[in-house]
């Protein structure tokens, strides 16, 4: 069922070996790959959101809203994120700093201000106000422009540099926002919609990127193409993850085609292994290492999947939770959480130094984790385990990503 559907009931987080499938199969299922003259020119998801509806996407995080304040009291989620808080300001240096104890209490404002459910009178007068309409006929047109469904493009090495920029059209509609509105809290939230529903709707590609990295990386001789092609497929889909100000590194990667994908691909798996080797004093005990990015280990509080690319928050070399076995629902609860506070922090009197420092710790716990959790779900595809599936779908909290 998809996020945008909610609310959300009762999900079977049980492992379950329901299907079995080779890796081609797996790749057939979600991806198709579109020829010219016989060379690869695109590899496409299969399933994915053509053009993101800010209706559907304001209604069903609303209904996200409730189901996360009537689940709050019972999985302690407070007191995790005053204790990851805490932590942050200390990686931070800015433990004798005056403001600590503001940005503290800022993020605890943040998340009582959402429970109380005040929030519900700006998405009300926005609602009554039609911007979202408008909105939508915009988004529609520049949508056209960006087929976030091309996961790479390996016979052309430029083709991204001409993909990059959405952010222009979120821009022009915040300005359109700020010439109908005064009201502060109204415009953070139109803010926060925009750029929330923007970021979901791009990531989706960056999630299926790394799904298919893990296909092509670990089942090379079981996928119908060569080596050659997987280079160029690499080099593709690591460029479009470039920003798009990073010009240098962009030309780069044009001038090494051959190679830059594949050389990426080798260091983060080398940047993986050191900090498995630099962090495995954190564990009882170190399983099976997934693909590049994952391993699963045993810890005090049981058994859980690590992510060895994305740490646990900007300031820190701690390894980030993908899955706790233990608390299936915890990732996924955890990260709705960070997102809400987020919107909370616009509806708050406090300085825009507190908010940006908040606001970058709480995108840091999550937002990069689970994309790469794409290439966990390719995993978890090839071994048919449609439990752990459905657990990982769960936990992404993007509205936009469709998986099957």
């Amino acid at each position: 069922m998809s996020l945008l559907k909610l609310p959300l009931v009762a999900i079977l987080f049980v492992s379950s070996l329901a299907f079995t499938a080779t890796p081609q199969e797996v790749f057939e299922k979600n991806f198709n790959i579109i020829y010219k003259e016989g060379n690869i020119e695109f590899i496409k998801m299969k399933t994915f959101t053509k053009s993101p509806s800010l209706k559907l996407y304001v209604d069903g995080l609303l209904n996200n809203l409730e189901f996360v304040i009537n689940e709050l009291a019972q999985n302690g989620i407070d007191q995790d994120l005053e204790e990851d808080f805490y932590e942050y300001l200390e990686a931070n240096s800015i433990h004798s700093d005056p403001k600590k104890d503001e940005a503290i209490e800022a993020t605890k404002r943040s998340i009582r201000f959402m429970k109380s459910k005040r929030y519900q009178r700006a998405f009300s007068r926005i609602k009554r106000s039609g911007i979202f309409d408008e909105f939508q006929t915009k988004l529609k047109d520049h949508m056209k422009l960006l087929d976030v469904s091309i996961l790479s493009a390996p016979m052309d090495s430029k083709f991204y540099l001409k993909k990059k920029a959405i952010g222009k059209v979120v821009q022009q509609l915040l300005k359109m926002a700020q010439k109908r509105f005064s009201n502060v809290p109204v415009l953070n939230t139109i803010s926060f919609v925009l750029k929330k529903m923007e970021e979901f709707y791009v990531e989706q590609r960056t999630y299926y990127q790394h799904f298919l990295v893990y296909l092509m990386m670990n089942h090379e001789n079981e996928l119908d193409m060569n080596g050659d092609q997987i280079n160029h497929i690499l080099s593709s889909l690591y460029e479009s993850q470039i920003p798009i100000l990073n010009r240098l590194l962009s030309a780069k990667a044009i001038e090494n085609w051959d190679r830059y994908g594949t050389d990426t691909y080798f260091t983060n798996l080398r940047l993986g292994k050191t900090k498995l080797r630099s962090r495995q004093g954190d564990f009882k005990s170190i399983g099976k290492q997934i693909g590049y990015a994952f391993v699963e280990v045993e810890t005090e509080q049981g058994k859980m999947i690590m992510n060895l690319i994305n740490s646990k928050h900007k300031y820190t070399s701690q390894m980030a939770v993908a899955y706790n076995y233990e608390k299936p629902k915890k990732v996924a609860m955890m990260r709705m959480l960070l997102n809400f506070s987020e919107l909370g922090l616009g509806f708050i009197p406090v300085s825009n130094f507190i908010k940006k420092e908040a606001r970058g710790f709480l995108q840091s716990l999550y937002r990069e984790q689970r994309i790469m959790e794409g290439s966990l779900m390719a995993y978890f595809q090839v071994q048919g385990n449609e439990g752990m599936v459905k657990s990982l779908k769960f936990s992404q909290i993007d509205p936009f990503l469709l998986i099957k």
